[in-house]
C-alpha cells in the first residue's frame, strides 16, 4: 500500500487505493495533489501487468494506460507535463532435443517464441514422451499436455491460475500451484483427465518437489 508520511512530525497515513492489489512504483505529479503510480489490479501471486495510474490523495484512480503491456520505472518530468515508463513484454517459447550417449542433438522448436509465454510458468516430462506446461490463455497462465511426437495439445485447467507443474519422476503424479484469490495452495491433477485435488490449506503454497514414487510432496 502506499503511506504518506509528514517529514516534520514523521506520522504515517496510508492512502487507501483498494483497487490496487500490488504498486511497483511511484511519484508525484507536480502542481497536484496527486501521485502517479504502476500498479495492478490482480491478486498478488496471479499473472499481473502493472498499468499507469493516477491517484488522489483520497485513493480515487484515474487510469493512465489500459492494455496488455506492463510498465516499471515511473518517473515524471519537473512541470508534470511528461511521464515516462518502462514497458515490460514478456515472451517465451519452447525447444526439445533428443540427447543420445548424454549428448542433445539439435534442439527443435515445439512452441515458436511469443505473448503466450508456453513454458514459462514451468514444464515438466510426463510418461509416454509428453510434456506438461504452461501456456498463456486470457492473460492467465494454464496446464497444457503436449505429446511432442504428434505435436497435438490439450488443456488440463481453464478458469483460475494455474502454474508450476511439477511431476514424479515416474512421469505419472502430477501437482500444480493453483490460484483462488489472494491465495494459492497445491492441487494434484490428473494427467489424463485434468480432473484435481487439493493437497494444502495455506495462504501462499507453491515450490513444490515430488519424491521419486510419487507419494510425498515437499513445497513451501
Amino acid at each position: 500500500q502506499i503511506a504518506l508520511i509528514d517529514p516534520a512530525t514523521g506520522q504515517e497515513r496510508p492512502l487507501p487505493t483498494p483497487q490496487l492489489h500490488s504498486i511497483n512504483d511511484l511519484s508525484w505529479l507536480p502542481g497536484k495533489s496527486a501521485l502517479v503510480v504502476t500498479g495492478s489490479e490482480r491478486p498478488v501471486g496471479q499473472e499481473s501487468s502493472a498499468q499507469i495510474w493516477e491517484v488522489s490523495m483520497t485513493g480515487d484512480l484515474l487510469p493512465v494506460s489500459r492494455d496488455l503491456n506492463s510498465y516499471s520505472g515511473l518517473t515524471v518530468t519537473a512541470d508534470g507535463s511528461t511521464v515516462a515508463a518502462v514497458q515490460v513484454e514478456w515472451r517465451s517459447g519452447i525447444d526439445v532435443a533428443t540427447v543420445r550417449d548424454d549428448v542433445p542433438g539439435a534442439f527443435v522448436e515445439l512452441f515458436p517464441i511469443s505473448a503466450s509465454r508456453a513454458g514459462w510458468e514451468g514444464l515438466a516430462w510426463l510418461a509416454g514422451d509428453r510434456l506438461v506446461h504452461s501456456v498463456i490463455q486470457a492473460d492467465v497462465p494454464q496446464i497444457f499436455v503436449t505429446d511432442v511426437a504428434s505435436r497435438t495439445s490439450r488443456a488440463l485447467t481453464t478458469g483460475t491460475s494455474h502454474r508450476s507443474p511439477a511431476v514424479s519422476r515416474d512421469g505419472r503424479t502430477m501437482v500444480v500451484v493453483r490460484y483462488e484469490g489472494e491465495s494459492s495452495y497445491l492441487w494434484r491433477l490428473d494427467p489424463e483427465t485434468g480432473r484435481g485435488q487439493r493437497l494444502t490449506d495455506g495462504r501462499s503454497d507453491m515450490v513444490q518437489l515430488i519424491s521419486s514414487d510419487g507419494s510425498w510432496v515437499v513445497y513451501s
